[in-house]
């Protein structure tokens, strides 16, 4: 039998002697919140991204990065550092009888929460109907389990199969740990979820011939490939923005629903709202070990077939006043010495160390991460003079929310996620969705350093320059420290009318560098690169050297600063060229002596990057120090200096 995990954590944050004496005496630090078991143990309800140096996982009740041996579940490098223990989405909203909203939703419960944490409000499976006559669907039949595609895996070689079985059946890094039945096993699940992919209870697919209905494609075989694909203009099962020759190469999708009242109220106490939610997980292939970006999609879609009244009779509420937020607790290595902050310019919510060394990255000889989740498209509200993004297309009369509200609190604060035994949980969590302080009957802000007016967006100041409102900060008679975190970035409010649907898109985004500030400026490297690239995707440069073109000719050459620097994994190195030129790129160490060539080619005008991961033209790792790197473009040449540290 699978084992809860019982990690001891003790509270070190908003430190206050009377409340950690009470918490002692109570037990509220004697081990970790342990997370609710999956309803089966059938492999079919778990999934995983497994493409990239990172893996998460995704269950088919809407708890995520929890792994079927009930293990953290997104790990940060690959087979090494586990980096979030659990996360999931949080919604919550008042529910009306009528549009009107003169009746509200009975048995007291106007304002209702759903969601995941630790236990999960809702089950496995679509809805079936709509309105009185809606019923969910089996969440023990075939449909309900969680899909997962990867474009390539007919001509997946031994190397990559035996890696992807590893992570999926949770062995060690040893490639022998996999067997050949397990390696097996994984090629067949991905043939069957590419021939059985739900389109018609609301998978995306990839419509080239732009009919608006999935065309199957023929089966792979020796006599049809992956080009044969592309080139013949066949939809295909995923996901993609605008670009259909550009899809994601690896897809995850799942359907779940709210209707079971006994795991609804288990979770906050709140009666279901009638919801399902359709949640695609996707990602590029990249080679990058110092970032990962993946991205999460999810559709709200009000279906009704709850009690309308106390008499029994079903329907769908019409809901308003919603919001909706994504829910994490992360352990960033060692669990207990991180601090965390949102940036308000990229709708980011994230989490990093408050010291140089962690125990855990230690072990890999490491720098600790940084790691965040951002808002890439909230929910649409009416404005006549804007245009929103839904289902990757421009809508006008619309806007899409950005994040309104953040929470950071840790175990055995007053102000953390409620618990499920809560009674007053979906009024604490609703306080939460809107950015007020949890504690408190009326709505309060979260209080805030002198000098900083309370809001619902706290620690949204600069770690790096160590400006404005930041964890490890006094507040009042408070101490914000390095602590086992739990954070909510939050997005609201919104309506969902009956048959209405809603759309919210994240993205989840790791970096790494030299120290544990600079892995922050990584990590909002990234994220910047991602926003402004939606809703296509952005693509992380690996160790390989990448090319970016602009549509924007420069008006001059120009070599920019590389990016992070110092730096100790890999480097970007943007240029520009106003026309067409031969160019070459390439490192010399201080003496003059030439260590790399990054480009050696002919390159058309426009802006382009190349990346150094710090090996000379051997392939060997360079030592620390300083480097040049000098850029020739016909009889252009410009050079900058750069810092190695390992």
């Amino acid at each position: 039998m699978t084992k809860y995990i019982l990690t001891t954590k003790i509270m070190t944050s908003f430190f206050n002697p009377m409340l950690l004496c009470a918490c002692m005496a109570s037990g509220v630090f004697a081990q970790k919140n342990v997370v609710q078991k999956a309803t089966s143990a059938d492999l079919s309800q778990h999934s995983l991204l497994s493409i990239n140096k990172f893996t998460s996982w995704v269950r088919a009740d809407g708890i995520f990065s929890r792994t079927p041996k009930d293990s953290m579940g997104t790990v940060f490098p690959r087979g090494q550092v586990p980096i979030i223990y659990s996360d999931a989405f949080i919604w919550g909203g008042k529910a009306w009888v009528d549009s009107a909203e003169s009746q509200p939703a009975p048995f007291g419960q106007t304002v209702r929460v759903g969601g995941a944490t630790y236990r999960s409000s809702a089950q496995p499976g679509r809805i079936i109907g709509f309105g009185a006559e809606a019923v969910p669907a089996d969440t023990l039949a075939p449909e309900a389990r969680v899909y997962r595609v990867r474009r390539d895996f007919y001509g997946l070689g031994e190397y990559e199969l035996r890696r992807e079985a590893i992570a999926f059946f949770e062995f060690s890094t040893d490639p022998d740990a996999a067997t050949p039945e397990q390696i097996a096993t994984i090629r067949e699940m991905y043939a069957r979820d590419w021939a059985e992919w739900p389109v018609q209870h609301g998978a995306p697919f990839i419509d080239r011939n732009g009919n608006g209905v999935f065309d199957p494609p023929p089966p792979f075989s020796d006599s049809f490939s992956l080009a044969d694909l592309v080139a013949g203009g066949y939809d295909e099962p995923g996901i993609t923005a605008a670009d259909t020759d550009a899809p994601a190469d690896q897809v995850i999708w799942t359907v779940y629903n709210d209707l079971d009242e006994t795991k609804s109220r288990s979770f906050a106490g709140s009666r279901p709202l009638g919801l399902e939610m359709q949640l695609t997980q996707w990602t590029y292939r990249s080679d990058a070990e110092w970032g990962a970006i993946f991205y999460r999609k999810v559709k709200f879609i009000n279906k009704g077939g709850v009690e309308i009244d106390t008499l029994g009779n079903k329907g769908a509420f019409w809901l308003n006043d919603m919001y909706f937020a994504q829910w994490a607790d992360p352990d960033l290595g060692f669990y207990s010495d991180d601090f965390a902050g949102c940036d308000t310019t990229l709708n980011l919510g994230y989490v990093y160390n408050s010291t140089e060394l962690d125990s855990e990255f230690r072990k890999y000889n490491l720098t600790p991460a940084a790691v965040g989740y951002m808002i890439l498209q909230g929910p649409v509200v009416r404005n006549a003079n804007q245009s929103a993004i839904f289902n990757f297309r421009s809508v006008s009369g619309w806007q899409n929310l950005p994040m309104t509200a953040f929470n950071c609190r840790s175990v055995g604060d007053a102000r953390t996620t409620p618990s499920h035994s809560d009674p007053d949980a979906a009024r604490r969590w609703y306080k939460i969705l809107r950015g007020f302080d949890p504690v408190y009957e009326n709505d309060q802000y979260y209080p805030a350093p002198v000098g900083i007016e309370p809001g619902p967006l706290p620690l949204s100041g600069d770690p790096l320059t160590g400006i404005g409102f930041l964890d490890g900060q006094s507040v009042g008679n408070w101490s914000l420290l390095p602590s086992d975190k739990r954070i909510t970035i939050s997005s609201g409010p919104f309506t969902l009318a009956p048959d209405d649907t809603q759309e919210v898109v994240l993205a989840f985004v790791a970096g790494m560098s030299n120290n544990r500030l600079t892995s922050v400026q990584v990590m909002k490297y990234l994220a910047r690169q991602v926003q402004f690239n939606y809703p296509d995707h952005y693509a992380i440069p690996g160790e390989s050297t990448q090319i970016t073109l602009s549509s924007d000719l420069p008006a001059d050459y120009s070599l920019a600063q590389n990016y992070p620097n110092p730096f100790n994994a890999s480097t970007r190195i943007d240029f520009a060229l106003p026309k067409d030129a031969e160019v070459r790129l390439a490192i010399f160490d201080v003496l003059g002596r030439e260590v790399a060539v990054l480009l050696e080619q002919p390159l058309a005008a426009g802006t382009h990057s190349a990346v150094w991961d710090g090996r000379d033209v051997a392939g060997k790792n360079v030592p620390s120090g300083h480097y040049f790197y000098k850029l020739q473009a016909g009889y252009i040449e410009l050079s900058r200096g750069l810092t190695l540290i390992r």
